[in-house]
């Protein structure tokens, strides 16, 4: 049985805007150039300890993959183009730039390890970690939410966004249905795929939820409340 209280977030507001003002063009690109540099540093930190323990130095493990992808000239050129030209915030800039990356790198003896999306999304998570920093939890203040929290996540464009922010006192995760429902934990905190009923719920309610059947009590009395645990 899991409980709390729920804490509802509208993470969409964050990124829902997707163009850029113009006077926005040189720090959104200046902010999203450095968070790729850091990125590249930070997979070569681990690229380079995972070296030590392969026999054949010259295998392209997927830190090699993810390394030769951010440092592709194409790359580059295609986030500066999306925020210059096209006036794209830094979150979409990556995302349609990776995905152009990895078909051209697809063509080359490497395209077993991108043919798992895994890989690509961790590269995303990466850099939006690296560029928007603690931007999500300074926003939304998740940081300082007391213990036995229930997340509700209403209108989730991306479910990737979530590995950018901190859990502290956090049970359980509660999204809408979302198009792909095989991630079933972030940072070790479970996640449950609801619909209609998540509509339902408010800001402050207490609610028990039955791990085997997702049956869900909303505020419960203490006599249920006996029952449920």
């Amino acid at each position: 049985m899991i409980y709390g209280t729920v804490f509802i977030l509208k993470l969409n507001n964050f990124i829902k805007y997707k163009y850029i003002k113009k006077i926005e063009i040189d720090n959104e690109l200046k902010k999203t150039l450095l968070g790729i540099k850091n990125t590249i540093k930070e997979l070569k930190i681990i690229n380079k300890k995972i070296n030590k323990y392969l026999k054949n130095k010259n295998k392209f493990n997927i830190f090699n993959i993810q390394i030769k992808i951010l440092c592709k000239k194409n790359f580059i050129k295609n986030i500066i183009f999306f925020i210059k030209k096209k006036k794209f915030n830094s979150y979409y800039s990556i995302y349609y730039s990776i995905y152009l990356s990895q078909i051209d790198i697809l063509k080359n003896k490497y395209n077993f390890f991108l043919k798992n999306e895994d890989i690509i999304t961790d590269i995303i998570n990466r850099l939006n970690k690296n560029i928007y920093k603690n931007s999500f939890n300074k926003i939304y203040n998740i940081t300082s939410l007391e213990k036995n929290k229930i997340l509700i996540f209403k209108n989730l464009i991306n479910i990737n966004i979530l590995y950018n922010l901190n859990f502290k006192n956090v049970n359980l995760i509660i999204i809408n249905k979302y198009k792909n429902n095989s991630i079933n934990k972030i940072k070790n905190i479970p996640i449950l795929y609801l619909n209609n009923i998540i509509f339902f719920i408010k800001n402050g309610d207490y609610i028990f939820i039955n791990k085997l059947n997702n049956n869900i009590y909303i505020n419960p009395d203490s006599k249920k409340i006996k029952c449920l645990i």
